[in-house]
């Protein structure tokens, strides 16, 4: 329990502050799931599928993170955990350290490979229906005759993706992603509760339970 004394204690060292600071960075792990929603048109009955999906995925998420972090401060302290693979400093901590950093270390770069292709996918499906109702040129709707996707989209984002990638820091990209997330979610939600009273007789397959004291 040594590593774990820290935080049975009281918040003196790092306090509200240290918590806020840490969430600004929270807010980039939430961007898989509006992936979910952007999905919509493709999904064959979204009013029963889209909640399960968005409900389901944060609560594996949920206990995934929780789960790990907790196993990773087991493991070594937390100050030893700031670096930029603080999964396979924890992991180098045990026996099969090498072996099995490695194949962590593999398993980090196929998972981000699929959270760029995932939000490739849903950004070229936001600016499809953007364009779809004249918020953006149509270039953006134009589909494929064979795969019928936005491939105009597509390629204008992996493109855009690419460059950012390659010539700005990991660190500024992380942060520019959340705060464009945050102010993202501050609009959706706003927007949820401005829908309520414009739209009211607009049908919703799905309801929140409690939503009216929400």
């Amino acid at each position: 329990m040594t590593n774990y004394d820290c935080f049975l204690g009281s918040f003196s060292k790092y306090g509200v502050t240290g918590m806020l600071q840490a969430s600004t960075y929270v807010f980039f792990a939430y961007v898989g799931f509006d992936s979910v929603a952007t999905a919509a048109q493709e999904v064959k009955s979204p009013e029963k599928s889209l909640p399960i999906a968005l409900i389901g995925s944060t609560i594996i998420s949920l206990v995934l993170y929780v789960g790990v972090c907790t196993v990773m401060v087991g493991l070594v302290p937390y100050a030893s955990l700031n670096s930029d693979s603080p999964l396979s400093e924890a992991i180098t901590a045990t026996p099969y350290g090498r072996w099995l950093s490695i194949l962590m270390n593999l398993g980090g770069i196929a998972g981000l490979t699929t959270v760029g292709m995932m939000s490739v996918l849903s950004q070229t499906r936001l600016f499809y229906a953007m364009a779809h109702d004249g918020l953006l040129p149509h270039i953006f709707a134009k589909l494929h005759r064979k795969t019928n996707t936005p491939w105009i989209s597509t390629l204008i984002c992996g493109i855009f993706c690419a460059l950012f990638s390659g010539f700005c820091p990991v660190d500024i990209l992380g942060e520019t992603t959340s705060i464009s997330a945050l102010i993202i979610y501050i609009f959706a939600h706003v927007s949820v509760l401005v829908m309520r009273f414009t739209h009211k007789d607009m049908p919703r397959g799905f309801k929140v339970p409690c939503g009216k004291w929400l």
